[in-house]
């Protein structure tokens, strides 16, 4: 979510959408793995998802990265964490985080998010054709 706010304020967006928190979460490292694990291509479900977003993700998280740099910070640092001011959530990424809620009883990881993620249509007609379907993060959700 750090990530996706981050992209969001980059991109002189209003709020975080369901696009900007859907690419955060599959570039975190368990989503990563779990592609691994289903052999499915994390970067082509990265490049179907970010090419539906202007400016592109990667671009954004470049920008943030190699501005933090030259002022001496790092990504996550507390004086990134000190510089962002929050924006609104989509409604589309509301509904979303209910979802979380109610499926998770502690504290959510990227997981629970694509999990609760992949039951909106919209990102469920994008990652679908790629193999990436709630049956397959529910089976990896089981194994953990």
């Amino acid at each position: 979510m750090f990530t996706a706010l981050v992209v969001s304020t980059s991109a002189g967006e209003a709020e975080v959408s369901l696009g900007r928190i859907l690419s955060a979460v599959l570039r975190t490292p368990s989503v990563v793995a779990l592609c691994d694990k289903a052999r499915l291509a994390a970067s082509a479900l990265l490049d179907r998802v970010d090419s539906a977003q202007t400016p592109l993700f990667s671009e954004c998280l470049w920008q943030v990265e190699a501005e933090l740099a030259r002022g001496g910070h790092s990504f996550g640092s507390q004086e990134h964490m000190d510089s962002l001011q929050p924006l609104p959530l989509s409604a589309e990424a509301q509904r979303m985080l209910a979802r979380v809620d109610k499926i998770s009883d502690e504290s959510a990881t990227a997981m629970h998010l694509l999990f609760a993620l992949i039951d909106e249509p919209s990102v469920s007609a994008e990652l679908a054709p790629l193999g990436l379907t709630r049956k397959v993060v529910a089976s990896a959700m089981k194994r953990k």
